[in-house]
């Protein structure tokens, strides 16, 4: 079996290497590593002089990273996750229900039926470390598959081989507003009656996956006619439709509590003709969950059946 080369320099230059590499700068990378600027721009140095070839491009405002800078990072953080892996399997051998668990999602399903399932996480697993990442559907699906995360939770937007779906659930997209405006009590209606009621549309931007969808159902000219706010926030949308200040184009995620208590409805739109946004939680195709992220993905998989409900 071919051991595994020792190199000439510490595993400290990697470090230093990523930090760089995420700021951008000598300086704020020291900073974070609570070391002296040039003690990094050292380790730096003494990196691409063993590689023998730059990492860095040196620009007027900061550093860029090469195409051999780009490839060594994407292997030092996938090396990094597989480490903090073999940590969570060695402690999981000792009993100990603990160890890191990491997770990709979007703004809504952190921020709501994620946040609500924690408690149960740590009542069983007390002394888990979770990394979670609020990102666009894109991005955590990309996240996912360069290794930086065990698991996404996200909106598909294409059917994407890299990766192993553990559970989905189809979401229903409808209008939400107040319980108080005439038309709550309607089974199901257009946007544009609600326009002409004076209550008008909070869409999301275009980085979020609903927006195309819409686009494609109602058409662009439609959705510049109406909307009030167009933001990459479903957060903002849901709080401004719960002050009554236009209706909300969504699922119910983030507004669960709400609708079930009668402060808001949920009435489905006749123009998108039951199109869903489907949610996935999933893992890389080829990997093996360590401890704590298994733990995790159980809950979360319980979680997506049970909106699929």
């Amino acid at each position: 079996m071919k051991r595994i080369r020792r190199s000439s320099l510490h595993s400290i230059a990697y470090l230093h290497f990523e930090a760089v590499a995420q700021h951008k700068s000598i300086r704020k990378a020291a900073t974070e590593l609570c070391v002296v600027p040039s003690a990094v721009s050292h380790q730096i140095t003494a990196l691409e002089e063993e590689l023998g070839l730059p990492l860095f491009q040196r620009l007027p405002r900061g550093l860029a990273l090469t195409s051999a800078g780009e490839t060594l990072l994407h292997h030092v953080r996938r090396a990094a996750t597989e480490i903090e892996r073999g940590r969570s399997f060695v402690q999981s051998l000792q009993g100990q229900q603990s160890g890191k668990a990491s997770l990709a999602t979007v703004e809504g399903i952190g921020l709501g039926p994620v946040a609500g399932v924690l408690s149960t996480l740590w009542s069983q697993w007390p002394g888990i470390r979770l990394n979670m990442h609020i990102s666009s559907s894109v991005a955590a699906f990309d996240a996912v598959d360069r290794g930086e995360f065990d698991l996404g939770l996200a909106y598909a937007t294409q059917e994407s081989p890299r990766v192993k779906e553990l559970a989905s659930a189809d979401l229903a997209i409808g209008a939400i507003f107040r319980s108080d405006h005439p038309l709550a009590k309607r089974k199901s209606l257009r946007l544009r009656e609600l326009a002409d009621t004076g209550l008008p549309l909070l869409l999301p931007g275009r980085s979020i996956a609903i927006r195309a969808m819409l686009e494609h159902a109602l058409g662009r000219d439609d959705l510049r006619l109406m909307p009030r706010l167009e933001t990459n926030s479903v957060t903002v949308i849901s709080r401004l439709a719960r002050e009554g200040l236009g209706v909300a184009v969504k699922t119910r995620i983030g507004v669960e509590s709400e609708i079930s208590q009668g402060g808001l409805v949920f009435v489905p739109v006749r123009e998108l003709g039951g199109t869903v946004q489907r949610l996935v939680l999933f893992t890389r195709q080829d990997s093996l969950l360590p401890p704590a992220s298994l733990a995790l993905a159980g809950i979360l998989k319980t979680l997506v059946e049970g909106l699929a409900a």
